[in-house]
Parts: C-alpha cells; structure tokens; sequence
C-alpha cells in the first residue's frame, strides 16, 4: 500500500512536470526499473517551428545548409560533445523554374487553346529531371498514351514526344517511378510525364515528389550516377495530378492530326530548368559521451523535398531529436548515445550511407540504431504509433518503455501502439544500418497523407505526440546504453 501510494503522489508531481526535461524512475514488474527521460515539448515545438520556417530543404541547397547549422548550435547549447557537421559530396538536383501547359491547336495550326498547370499543386519534377528551353510553338510536343508503361511495345512510337504513363504499373509493384523515366528515356521520348492514380485519394491524387535512385551493393545511388558523366536520363521527367492527367487524356481522345505534316493538333509544352550537379549534403552529429564502448545511435532526417518545408516529414523527427539531445546531455551511460541527422535521405538515403562509408568501425560499436522519422501523430485522424525494429530483443525492450511511458502520464493512454519485426531494410535511414547487419528501430506516427506535397504543414503537427516519441525513444536510449 506505501508503495502504491507513493507511486499516485509520484504520478502527480510527473503530471504536473510533464515537460520540465528532469530524469525519473519508474518500476515495471516485468522489465523492472526503467528511467523516464523528460522532454519539455513546448521547446520542441519551437524548434519545429524554427525548421519549418526555413522552407524546403532539399539536400545541397542553401536551407539543408541552414537547417544542419541550426542543428549544430542547439547541440551544443545542450551541453552534447563531439558536435561537429560532416559535409560529403553527391549528386543533387535544384529545380530553379518550371513551367507546363496543355496547348490545343486548331484546323488550320493556330493556337486555339492554352491550359496552365499550376507547379507543385498540379504538377512536380522528379528528383534529376532533366531541363527543357521553350522558345517558340516549333518546341512544344505531341504525346503518346502508354497506359500503365507495362507494355514495352506502347513505346514505340514515342522518338521525340512525350510520354504520358500513368502510376498504375507501380501501384502493382511490376516498375518503379525510375523504370518509367529510363523506359521513356531508353525509347527516344522527350519527356515524361507521370499521372498518379493511386497515391493519396483523400486528397484527390496529387502531383507527388519522388527522386529516381537505383540499387547499388544492397544500397541505393542517384540515377545519373549509374551512366557515364552526361550521358544518363536527361529528359524531363514529372509527375500530374490525376485531374490533370485525365484532362489530358480527354483532350487527346479527340484530337485531329494534320493532313500535311501528320502531327496532333493536342501539345505541351514543357519549360525547366533543372540543375544537377555534385553538392555538398550536411550530417550533423553530437554524443553522450559514454564511460565504456559501445555506441546507441538515434537519428533522423533533416532534408525534405523541394514542394514543402516537411513539417511532418522530417520536421518532426529532428525537432524531437534535439528535445531529446537536451534532456539525455547530462547523462553519464556506459554506451555513447550518439544523435544525429542526415541530409540525402529524400535522394536515396545518401547521408547516412556516406556518413557509414567514412566510419567503417561504427557497425563493430554499434548496439542499436533508432529512427525518427514522421514521428507525428494527426489526432484529428487517429491515435496510432507503430514501432518495428529487425531484433526481438529491441523490441521487447521499446515495449517495456512504452508500458512505463504509458503507465506514467495519463495523457499518452489513448494512444493506440502497434508493433512489428522486419528486416526493415527500406524506407529510411534505418535501412542504411540494417543493410550492414545493425539491429535498428523505427518509429512512425500516423497522419501523413500530405506526405511530399505541399501541404504537408505545421497545421497537422501535435506537440504531445512528439513528446511521446521523444519520452519512448529517449528513455529507450539510455536503458540500451545502460543495458
């Protein structure tokens, strides 16, 4: 009875300190005393803010350079040591304008009819499109409907026209968004354009950003870097909202073609300037510096695509990193908790990888590495959190804390968890480390139909969930660096 009454005051006096960043023990029967690590999530809430502020942060450009700074300072003003940016050169892309419109010619060949497409809400470049000057009506393009891009004889008619493929091959798993631009590319066309029809119905279907990568020894690397300097893909290659692409398709079913040169009277026309080039992307890295060997690593994303500032994704996962960077930094574990974020990952989970290149002995070290990414809970659409991890044993011991968590502040009871095992070798940085054999675990909220669009904003984010991600991860990471 003293202890159970000693435990409600306890209760009390956490309830009311829910955010005040102090360290807390807490026994559970079968896992026995784990400590709950505090998380002040009006900080992180700020510090969400601060990012989202900064705009899209696509990796190499001047806002991923920002962000990695700004990272860097909250570090070190944490008390963290080993703060430092690491810089590693690959291929990056930096859509500077682009322009798209439906033109419509008449009997006679005079331009009757020209649709505008709005950029980011109605079409959106993929990741190393290629660029395309328009000068004059000579440079606008007839199109040739290949439906889903399964059917490799539908291409042959494409030489210098654009190919409309709508996403329906991808939904079912027989190509990639990459099969696409290089089967458009490969057959002579002279652009790609990509309806979807199968991602994100709540919101009617839009235009998503997606970067073309390919495998390389179980890892990935950006398309360009699979062909000889200047001579990969260099077509543009985009993708239409499912309303634009069936417009288009309309306009062409009643298309007439001229007696005299055969072409359709139904064109786009295409105007991008795309830049690719070698850049530098940010990883910035801080420790709890351990007493003993061993390394526990938490890290999250900081680079978005070009179409949002990615409140949700990645926003999130970094603004409760450096919450949980502030309250574990005066902690003395066994094992060096080191934290850390990555640019690359929306080009092909390339910081991590780079970083893992540079330090080769990091996986003999390594206990476990834990990702933080889309961590966000929408409660205006649920109460879900799913936690995966590759090993059992990490499992187990998430569950653990997340019992302790849940047991300790009232508030996170109404959330509903789920978990899995899987290799996890896909997704997100994680993949990076379970590839070389690292025990890893993931963390994902739920929410994020606004994923890779702009309207994945700060209006969808919920501070309390953060803190319960930051509360389950950061206690988790001191219990394995302790273990």
């Amino acid at each position: 009875m003293e202890r159970a009454a000693a435990l409600v005051v306890m209760s009390v006096i956490v309830l009311a300190m829910s955010s005040s960043g102090c360290l807390l023990p807490w026994w559970d029967e079968e896992g026995g005393e784990i400590y709950i690590v505090g998380f002040n999530d009006e900080r992180a809430y700020f510090d969400e803010q601060a990012i989202v502020g900064m705009g899209p942060r696509l990796s190499g450009t001047d806002a991923e350079h920002q962000v990695a700074g700004y990272i860097r300072d909250r570090f070190l003003e944490a008390g963290l040591s080993n703060v430092h940016i690491e810089w590693y050169n690959v291929t990056c892309y930096e859509v500077n304008s682009a322009s798209f419109s439906l033109v419509i010619y008449d009997q006679i060949g005079r331009e009757d009819e020209k649709i505008e497409y709005e950029h980011l809400t109605e079409f959106v470049l993929q990741g190393y499109s290629g660029s395309r000057d328009w000068d004059d009506r000579l440079d606008d393009l007839e199109i040739v409907d290949v439906g889903d891009g399964t059917n490799e004889s539908a291409y042959e008619d494409v030489d210098g026209k654009a190919v409309l493929v709508t996403s329906e091959g991808v939904a079912s798993g027989n190509l990639t968004f990459t099969d696409l631009f290089v089967r458009a590319w490969e057959n002579g066309a002279a652009a790609n354009i990509v309806q979807n029809v199968h991602i994100h119905e709540e919101l009617d279907y839009p235009p998503i950003a997606f970067t073309a990568s390919v495998g390389d020894r179980g890892h990935w690397k950006p398309l360009p870097d699979d062909y000889p300097e200047g001579q990969g893909p260099d077509i543009p290659s985009f993708m239409v909202s499912k309303e634009a692409g069936d417009e288009i398709r309309s306009r062409l079913a009643n298309q007439f073609f001229n007696p005299v040169t055969g072409e359709s009277n139904v064109k786009v026309r295409i105007d991008f300037d795309v830049t690719v080039e070698m850049r530098p992307l940010n990883v910035v890295i801080g420790d709890v510096k351990g007493t003993e060997d061993g390394i526990v690593m938490l890290g999250a994303h900081h680079d978005t695509v070009y179409v949002t500032a990615g409140a949700v994704d990645n926003t999130c996962g970094v603004a409760t990193l450096v919450e949980i960077a502030r309250n574990l930094a005066d902690e003395q574990p066994k094992r060096t908790i080191r934290l850390a974020t990555w640019g690359g990952e929306e080009e092909a989970i390339l910081g991590s990888w780079e970083y893992l290149q540079a330090h080769p002995d990091l996986m003999d070290n390594l206990t476990v590495y834990c990702n933080l990414d889309m961590v966000n809970v929408d409660l205006d659409r649920g109460t879900r959190v799913t936690i995966g991890a590759n090993d059992e044993g990490v499992l187990g011991g998430l569950k653990e804390v997340q019992r302790a968590v849940v047991d300790r502040y009232e508030w996170a009871r109404k959330y509903e968890f789920r978990y899995y095992t899987s290799n996890l070798t896909h997704g997100s940085d994680q993949a990076t480390f379970a590839i070389e054999g690292g025990k890893v675990a993931v963390y994902w909220g739920s929410g994020g139909l606004e994923y890779h669009t702009p309207q994945d904003t700060i209006l969808h984010v919920s501070q309390e969930s953060l803190m319960l991600c930051g509360l389950i991860y950061g206690s988790y990471a001191l219990m394995a660096a302790n273990a």
